[in-house]
């Protein structure tokens, strides 16, 4: 879980989470990589990890190198069978998570969670669509929701990614997901449940820079293509 000041939800995020964890096999955990949080998210944090020492390992950095360095540094710590990346900002509903089990344990090495009665903006979900279809039509491989930032991946599988190299600039889920296509391993994709946030503002990239962001992976996608 990348945070950076979510002051105002993080408590109640990673309480639900705890909850969600506590009936795993012993030595499941929580990670969490806050990136220079000033806005009290850090005190927070620093609180909930003396209340679930075995539970919750936090990393406190002092810069802000974005999400996805921030994710492949949490992907070499995490050594379980399986890695589950979630957001912090309290928009999914962490009771879903028994569905992902569920297809991890019927043996599914990649589960993809796509949203349903999506709340983001107009904007960003028009730029999200056309992303994914533009990736249709490139690579070949029909898939809902390549960015989702809401999945569950097998150890072996991601150390597989993880070899092969992380290149994509800003797009992280996206070229894990493509890859774990690509890779032929076995995947579902489920829905899952969607709220708009009750505090603060969207961590997310602006509808603009969302778009820039977007046009970038596509260059990246294609050179992936073209190497595969």
């Amino acid at each position: 879980m990348p945070v950076c000041n979510e002051a105002l939800v993080i408590e109640g995020v990673v309480r639900d989470w705890v909850n969600q964890i506590q009936g795993l096999p012993i030595g499941s955990k929580i990670y969490i990589d806050d990136a220079n949080s000033t806005d009290g998210t850090r005190e927070i944090l620093q609180e909930l990890c003396k209340e679930y020492p075995n539970l919750i390992s936090i990393d406190f950095r002092s810069d802000r190198d974005g999400f996805k360095n921030a994710l492949k540094r949490m992907f070499f710590l995490a050594d379980g069978d399986f890695v589950f990346v979630a957001d912090t900002d309290g928009q999914y509903f962490p009771t879903d998570f028994n569905f992902f089990l569920a297809r991890a344990n019927s043996g599914d090495l990649f589960v993809k969670g796509v949203k349903i009665n999506r709340k983001d903006g107009l904007p960003r979900r028009f730029f999200s669509f056309l992303m994914n279809r533009i990736i249709v039509v490139f690579i070949g491989l029909p898939f809902l929701d390549y960015n989702s930032s809401h999945y569950l991946i097998e150890r072996k599988l991601l150390n597989q990614i993880l070899d092969q190299g992380l290149d994509f600039q800003f797009s992280i889920n996206v070229e894990v997901t493509l890859k774990a296509l690509l890779l032929n391993a076995r995947y579902s994709i489920i829905y899952v449940r969607h709220q708009a946030r009750t505090q603060g503002v969207s961590r997310g990239n602006p509808p603009v820079k969302f778009l820039l962001y977007g046009l970038k992976t596509v260059r990246e996608i294609w050179n992936l293509k073209s190497n595969f």
